[in-house]
């Protein structure tokens, strides 16, 4: 995997930002996910965390999830994605931890520990995995697919900003 394409994913998830101003690890709190993952058990009482948008700051899905978090630990870490390439709490397993626990205890610790996580994320799915492989020019648009389910089109789209931060990285 070429090091600008890894960086891009990254640059797509967080701009640069692994951790916030505070000190936190960057997180996205999945409303969605977390309605799907608590049997919409919550939903009628914290509509506010059972919906995926809006979003709002980065600092905000700590409040989400510290709600979320008070109701359902184990759900609201699968439903939340962490680090400077957002894995998902889901798959905890997938990029070798060996429950939630110590998937939620690693992702604060480093960006090292982040890029692990992606890297063995990426050898999971392995059509991702080969696709990543080849040279540039790549597909954007299976890449994006591939890691992000999203094959939406136009200049706003997972595989226009993932392009983008491809070729914004200096090689």
């Amino acid at each position: 995997m070429h090091p600008r394409l890894i960086w891009a994913y990254g640059w797509v998830e967080c701009k640069n930002d692994a951790f916030l101003p505070s000190g936190r690890v960057s997180i996205l709190f999945e409303g969605a996910l977390f309605k799907k993952n608590t049997g919409g058990t919550f939903a009628t009482v914290f509509p506010q965390i059972s919906k995926t948008k809006p979003y709002g700051t980065y600092e905000f899905q700590w409040l989400k999830f510290a709600l979320a978090a008070g109701l359902d630990f184990a759900a609201a870490v699968k439903s939340t994605s962490f680090g400077y390439f957002h894995i998902l709490g889901d798959n905890h397993k997938h990029v070798g931890n060996k429950d939630i626990d110590d998937f939620f205890i690693d992702m604060p610790v480093s960006e090292h520990i982040h890029l692990s996580a992606f890297v063995k994320f990426v050898q999971w799915k392995k059509a991702l995995h080969t696709a990543m492989q080849q040279c540039d020019p790549y597909d954007w648009v299976k890449l994006a697919k591939l890691h992000n389910g999203s094959a939406a089109v136009g200049e706003e789209s997972y595989q226009a900003k993932l392009k983008q931060g491809y070729y914004a990285r200096p090689c």
